[in-house]
């Protein structure tokens, strides 16, 4: 307690715990003075610290999403436009969830827990949580890449969807019932999709111009490989291509007559999909229906040349996915080693 005297101040003290005073000292008003000018200066300096660490940038998880998601990143920048589209809405999602996380947090392999715990928030939907892992796990590799961290411990986290991508693939009784479901406009996709093996993103670009001396050409946006498909010695594409308006900006168009955006088109599909009563493959898979059926006939290095796949891609694709490993095949493929060796 200080109280005040002619020349200064007396300052009592007591016991904190029991409240009896033990002594007391005066004060000298001209050592209060420079008590109160070096209490200030202390002030002073910490308030410059202070203002020093909060303009100091803080390494945060954002910047990490914001360094993979620049086109400087080679991953990102090498994506399809489809597929950067898709990317996009997950990287907004690490950013609003760990953007604020210190990027040392991430050297923890306790941090896989809290991964964990985020992708299962949406557990009921295994395919939408675990491209939340696969995208996450793009970034964090790219900042080991970049020496931002150490190592990426969401690299361990095992997927939830456990469907056997080797056995997907249409049947012909449900091309069938799809077909009858689907609006002239919707059928028209699909019919040139199980033909070519085109992804959608590339079938909803083609325009007449991609259809010029007796040839189909595209560009796939993922892989970037000019495909070229002969018209004159395919009579069902060149039969499909016919039966489609030549003098607008894009070949299939919707009911309007207009281009179809991605939205447009999967809500149009989903809608198509569930008059038919299918739910246990989707568009998508008619590329690996069509890829199947070619398989059956011609060798990889070929299938490339209609896909726009890289050969050894093809060979990896074929062994995971597109070959179904039954009797059937086996049988089918013995008959030809015995034809080979007769001859």
């Amino acid at each position: 307690m200080w109280k005040p005297l002619a020349d200064g101040w007396r300052a009592h003290v007591y016991d904190r715990m029991t409240g009896v005073k033990v002594g007391a000292y005066d004060l000298p008003r001209r050592d209060l003075a420079a008590l109160r000018a070096r209490l200030d200066c202390a002030d002073a300096v910490k308030a410059r610290a202070a203002a020093a660490a909060s303009e100091k940038p803080r390494c945060l998880v954002a910047r990490l999403v914001d360094n993979y998601q620049t086109m400087k990143c080679d991953a990102y920048a090498s994506l399809g436009q489809e597929t950067r589209n898709n990317y996009d809405l997950y990287l907004r999602q690490i950013r609003e969830k760990f953007g604020k996380l210190e990027i040392k947090a991430l050297e923890t392999p306790r941090v896989r827990l809290v991964f964990e715990r985020w992708r299962d928030e949406i557990r009921d939907r295994p395919r939408m949580a675990d491209m939340r892992i696969v995208v996450l796990n793009n970034v964090l590799d790219q900042a080991v890449l970049d020496f931002e961290i150490s190592a990426n411990h969401a690299r361990s986290i095992a997927r939830l969807y456990k469907g056997k991508a080797s056995t997907r693939g249409w049947r012909q009784t449900d091309i069938e019932r799809l077909r009858a479901a689907a609006a002239p406009h919707v059928r028209q996709m699909i019919d040139l999709a199980l033909i070519t093996g085109a992804r959608t993103c590339a079938l909803r670009e083609l325009s007449p111009a991609n259809v010029k001396d007796g040839w189909l050409v595209y560009e796939p946006q993922k892989r970037g490989r000019t495909v070229r498909l002969p018209l004159s010695e395919w009579p069902a594409l060149q039969a499909a291509l016919d039966a489609l308006p030549k003098d607008g900006l894009r070949l299939l168009t919707n009911a309007s007559g207009r281009p179809w955006t991605r939205e447009a088109w999967k809500s149009a599909i989903r809608r198509t999909l569930d008059k038919a009563g299918i739910d246990d493959v989707t568009f998508h898979d008619f590329r690996v229906t069509a890829i199947t059926r070619w398989a059956r006939h011609i060798p990889p290095h070929k299938i490339a040349l209609l896909t726009g796949h890289s050969i050894k891609h093809v060979e990896q694709v074929l062994d995971r996915h597109y070959i179904e490993r039954n009797d059937e095949n086996v049988i089918a493929a013995v008959k030809k080693v015995v034809r080979g060796a007769r001859k």
